[in-house]
């Protein structure tokens, strides 16, 4: 049987530093199949460390990173459309309905990408707020750290659980 801090720090190698699970588990000197299993089982008690992960890489972005991503992303399906739309033979009408339909989504999508799910923004915030305590904590009172920080995480974890 493990330690909780072992289990702990696989967890912030797999969520906060987004390593691969197996190298998460190899850093913290169990196997990767150890690793598996506590995530599966971390999952099935609500803790979905793959949530808490795309928060915390939310966090750590922002709100504004997501959506340019979204909005590139669509811009460059939008541009390739078009293009193909010049290039072709196509009916001018047809064309003109294409182009309504290409403008008309792409309102859509920077609509929708500036409501972005306010859900994931709170877990990004908790994320972060919990990383920056852990940090202070770490830096200022490192004997107090190793006490405090699995109960930091397991809170984080809680707190995801109550927010999904």
């Amino acid at each position: 049987m493990h330690d909780l801090s072992v289990r702990t720090a696989v967890r912030q190698g797999y969520v906060r530093r987004r390593l691969p699970v197996s190298e998460a588990a190899r850093q913290a000197g169990v196997s990767p199949a150890t690793a598996r299993g506590w995530k599966r089982s971390a999952a099935a008690e609500g803790d979905d460390w793959d949530r808490a992960r795309d928060a915390a890489r939310l966090a750590e972005g922002g709100m504004g990173s997501l959506t340019e991503r979204i909005l590139a992303e669509f811009a460059a399906l939008m541009t390739g459309t078009i293009d193909s739309l010049k290039g072709g033979s196509a009916d001018p009408i047809e064309t003109s309905r294409a182009m309504a339909t290409i403008a008309d989504s792409y309102v859509k999508v920077v609509k929708a990408a500036g409501r972005s799910d306010p859900q994931h923004a709170r877990r990004a915030i908790l994320i972060d707020v919990v990383r920056r305590l852990s940090d202070r904590v770490t830096e200022r009172a490192p004997a107090l750290a190793a006490e405090l920080l699995p109960h930091l995480e397991r809170f984080a974890a809680e707190m995801e659980v109550e927010w999904s």
